[in-house]
């Protein structure tokens, strides 16, 4: 097989999470083999979802390629969008299930669970800007790689029930700065405004962990506790005006990306929130 420089971008940046993880677990003490399984387990992902890529061919992801708007290049669906799409679905996938199993659920709720968090935002994104049917039904890759996440926590729930907070965190910061940037690139290449676009990659971050609290009959977390949404429309920000900007998509995306994971991963470390309305 042979993987160009857009697949490896992908599996590079999974692999590069996962290890930087191990690492950083192995320098505070933690047992060494569980984490090698963790960064297995958030590594592999990147390399099967590449092979399915070079076999389905680039395409078949979102199914047309549309001219994009005035000042910005064209943004064509190619390899590089859907592994990282992929990639954010399987991390978000594996957060809902582990919501699922804290609340309680059945095998099916917390598949159903997995696929409303990994999809749930994606989903909203394509009804609004047009991409009937959505991506989640159409390409039959993002709910195998969604149930497969939810598959992975209920098989090996001991496993993930022993992985830290500050990991999932990470985790959850990884897949939120993926989908943020996939989101608002699907955005332009369907013509929709700048402005807007940003708020798809918001949308695409945060819709999915929304829709699950609201089945969890919690208040959305996105609404009320650290740097969450802002991050993203941060990262789509960056990911827009590097494109205005004329830079290469991928060093767009990545930028976008690393926004948007480093200010959720330093807001969730000083406890960072927006301003609320203070009532006495």
């Amino acid at each position: 097989m042979i993987v160009d420089g857009s697949q490896g971008t992908g599996v590079s940046a999974i692999w590069l999470l996962a290890n930087i993880c191990y690492a950083g677990m192995r320098a505070q003490g933690h047992p060494g083999r569980v984490w090698r399984v963790v960064s297995f387990l958030f590594g592999l992902p990147g390399t099967i979802l590449s092979w399915l890529v070079v076999k389905e061919g680039s395409n078949r992801a979102y199914g047309i390629s549309l001219p994009s708007r005035r000042g910005f290049p064209k943004f064509s669906q190619d390899r590089l969008l859907l592994v990282v799409d992929l990639i954010g679905t399987f991390v978000f996938a594996v957060e809902g299930a582990l919501a699922g199993i804290d609340a309680g659920l059945d095998v099916f709720g917390l598949l159903v669970l997995s696929f409303v968090t990994a999809l749930g935002g994606g989903t909203i994104r394509d009804l609004l800007i047009g991409a009937i049917p959505p991506n989640s039904i159409r390409d039959w890759r993002y709910g195998a790689t969604a149930f497969a996440g939810g598959g992975a926590v209920f098989f090996f729930h001991p496993l993930f029930q022993r992985v830290p907070v500050h990991l999932m965190i990470t985790l959850d910061a990884a897949g939120l700065a993926l989908f943020a940037v996939a989101g608002v690139g699907k955005a332009l290449e369907y013509g929709i405004t700048p402005l807007l676009a940003i708020m798809m990659g918001a949308v695409t971050g945060a819709g999915g962990g929304t829709v699950r609290d609201v089945l969890l009959a919690q208040v959305p977390g996105v609404l009320h506790s650290d740097v969450y949404a802002a991050a993203a429309l941060a990262g789509a920000t960056v990911v827009v005006v590097g494109l205005k900007m004329k830079m290469a998509r991928g060093v767009a995306m990545s930028l976008g990306a690393g926004v948007c994971f480093v200010l959720r991963m330093v807001a969730a470390w000083q406890h960072w929130n927006l301003p609320k309305v203070m009532v006495r």
